[in-house]
C-alpha cells in the first residue's frame, strides 16, 4: 500500500514537471501561472503546492532537471590520466558545455532574465540552481587538477585553486555567449574554451 502511494506521488511530481517544461517554454517565466502547470499536467492547484511551495521553486526544479545540475559532477568521472592534463580538461569542459547547447536558448536567457527581476524569495531559489552548478563544477576541476599534480603532471609552481577558478570562470563566460550573443557560433565558442584551456595550462605541463 505504501509502495503504491509513492508511486502514485512520483507520478503526479513528474506530470506536473513536464507540463511546467512545456508551459514556461511556451510562456516564459512571468507569464506563467501554477493555474496554468496544473491544468496542462491534469491535477489540481492544491496537488501542485503540495509537492512544489512556489512557482519558482517549481522553475528551479525545471531548469535543474535540464541542465543534469545534481549529476555535474559525472563528467569528471571519466579522465584519462595518462594524456595531457590541457587535452583531459578541454574535453571536460566541452561536455559541460553541450548540455547548455543541446537546450533552448530561450529557457536560458529567461532563466537569467528572471533571476535578476525577481523578488527576493525567488532569487534566493533561483541562484541556488548557479550555486549547486558553481561548485559541483569547481570542486570537480579541482579535484581533476590536484590528481594529475599527485601524478606529477605539472610544475611545482602550479596553482591549483587559482586554475580551476579561471577555467570555470572560462565556462561561465561561454555559457553567457552562448545564450546571449546572436548566432552564437557553437564551434567557434568550443574552439575558444580549448584555446584558453591550452594557453592556462600548457605552461605547467610536464
Amino acid at each position: 500500500m505504501v509502495k503504491k502511494r509513492e508511486e502514485k506521488k512520483k507520478i503526479y511530481k513528474n506530470k506536473i514537471i513536464e507540463a511546467a517544461n512545456e508551459i514556461f517554454l511556451k510562456n516564459g517565466y512571468k507569464n506563467t501561472t501554477i493555474e496554468q502547470i496544473s491544468k496542462k499536467a491534469g491535477v489540481g492547484i492544491g496537488t501542485t503546492y503540495l509537492y512544489f511551495k512556489s512557482k519558482s521553486e517549481l522553475y528551479r526544479v525545471t531548469i535543474e532537471d535540464k541542465l543534469n545540475i545534481k549529476y555535474a559532477q559525472k563528467f569528471f568521472d571519466v579522465i584519462d590520466y595518462n594524456e595531457k592534463p590541457s587535452i583531459e580538461i578541454s574535453k571536460i569542459s566541452f561536455n559541460i558545455m553541450n548540455v547548455f547547447f543541446q537546450l533552448d536558448k530561450n529557457i536560458l536567457k529567461d532563466y537569467v532574465y528572471s533571476f535578476i527581476t525577481s523578488n527576493i524569495d525567488d532569487q534566493d531559489l533561483m541562484y541556488s540552481t548557479f550555486l549547486n552548478f558553481d561548485d559541483n563544477i569547481k570542486i570537480g576541476y579541482k579535484i581533476v587538477l590536484e590528481r594529475y599534480a599527485q601524478k606529477g603532471k605539472f610544475k611545482s609552481s602550479f596553482d591549483i585553486i587559482l586554475c580551476s577558478d579561471i577555467i570555470f570562470n572560462i565556462i561561465l563566460n561561454s555559457f553567457f555567449k552562448y545564450i546571449f550573443l546572436n548566432n552564437a557560433d557553437i564551434d567557434k565558442i568550443s574552439k575558444e574554451i580549448n584555446e584558453h584551456i591550452v594557453y592556462i595550462l600548457n605552461p605547467y605541463e610536464k
